[in-house]
């Protein structure tokens, strides 16, 4: 039995080879079988670009079987002289070990001919007799050339290991997609689907399936999560909190949706983008509700005059972050113990990325502006006190 890791598309791929070669070989008379299980496993690891914890899906594969058996004769397994590495041995399945020491490159003792070939064969028959065959001899003891009707389980270690069969997509944590989210948020601004150029989901894919030769501008793209991996933990499990809450609600495709693919603890390529846009769903939800507040409440009134300097106390209560032409712009809004709303259109996430946080700041009017019946003071060159 060979226990191997891989993904579910790969373990979908080989249940369906598996099957084909069995099919193959009861065909063809041959009475031996490659049996496979697979059990679902989360695997925990620290991205090493990211710094993020990334919890992901694979599949714990066990090979196994019964060797092929013929009119007496037992297949034991494929014999290859590698140029560098000498005689490898493919065992047949149910066969754990052979024997080595009468084995000869070349050798066929069926037609008594040594010479060049790319692999011979090595067959057992219920008397004890061991021998070695060419690949045109193999179907005097087995009715058929081996090659078309069986697997050994060296192969597949092979073919996993160079991701010969589909390693195809692999389910991943739905709190560290949130996190690679918001901190690609954070350092470049929510890119929809619409974005002219790179989106917000196409950079979470590069970073789930980096290329198979990392080059040093990737490392730096992708190492600039580094430096806020700790805050974005700590977002994602924010908005998975808000999305699963009552907050946000609504019988639209787009919140139940969302519900069922944040609830669930594993997401698919498929529901990427979904899930990738919670972020955004919370912004605008933290827009809305300070938007209500205003409308229920005192009403916010402009403060200042453009150009005069003001110095302001006041909670924020969103925090957008705008990609541009010129770099991300972060977006604060505010609002003070009167009602007043501010926002800041900061270069930069001066004030951090947390909201219901009082901050006192210097600033200077840059003007006033009405949004959806709210009274709004444009702030500019902002600064904590």
């Amino acid at each position: 039995m060979s226990t191997y890791q891989i993904t579910r598309a790969q373990y979908a791929a080989t249940v369906a080879k598996v099957d084909q070669a069995n099919a193959r070989a009861a065909k063809k008379g041959l009475s031996g079988r490659v049996t496979i299980e697979g059990t679902t496993v989360l695997v925990t690891e620290k991205d090493e670009h990211t710094g993020i914890d990334r919890t992901f899906e694979m599949v714990d594969v066990e090979l196994g079987g019964i060797a092929p058996k013929y009119d007496g004769w037992t297949f034991l397994a494929i014999l290859d002289w590698d140029v560098e590495a000498g005689l490898i041995v493919r065992s047949a399945p149910g066969i754990k070990k052979v024997d080595r020491s009468n084995l000869v490159e070349g050798k066929c003792d069926h037609c008594k001919t040594n010479r060049q070939r790319n692999d011979t064969y090595l067959l057992r028959h219920e008397d004890g007799r061991e021998v070695q065959v060419g690949s045109t001899c193999i179907k005097d003891f087995l009715g058929l050339e081996v090659g078309i009707a069986w697997l050994d389980a060296a192969s597949f270690a092979s073919e996993f290991s160079e991701g010969g069969l589909f390693s195809g997509p692999i389910n991943h944590g739905t709190e560290y997609v949130l996190a690679l989210a918001w901190a690609l948020i954070k350092l470049d601004g929510w890119k929809p689907a619409s974005s002219f150029g790179s989106t917000t989901k196409g950079d979470v894919l590069d970073i789930l399936y980096p290329p198979r030769h990392v080059d040093d501008e990737y490392r730096a793209w992708a190492g600039r999560v580094k430096a806020v991996a700790a805050e974005a933990a700590e977002r994602a499990a924010e908005v998975r909190a808000f999305i699963l809450s009552d907050n946000f609600g609504g019988d639209s495709d787009y919140v139940i949706n969302l519900k069922n693919i944040v609830e669930a603890d594993m997401v698919s390529d498929r529901n990427l983008g979904y899930l990738v846009s919670a972020p955004q769903a919370w912004a605008k939800y933290l827009e809305r509700t300070l938007a209500r507040e205003v409308a229920a409440s005192t009403p916010s009134e402009w403060v200042g005059t453009k150009d005069e300097k003001i110095t302001v106390t006041a909670v924020i209560r969103g925090i957008k972050f705008i990609e541009t032409q010129y770099g991300v712009t972060v977006l604060y809004t505010f609002r003070d113990a009167g009602g007043n709303v501010y926002k800041w259109f900061a270069s930069r996430d001066a004030l951090g990325d947390a909201t219901d946080i009082e901050v006192t700041i210097k600033a200077t009017v840059k003007g006033h502006e009405e949004f959806r019946g709210t009274k709004e003071t444009i702030l500019t060159r902002a600064k904590a006190v």
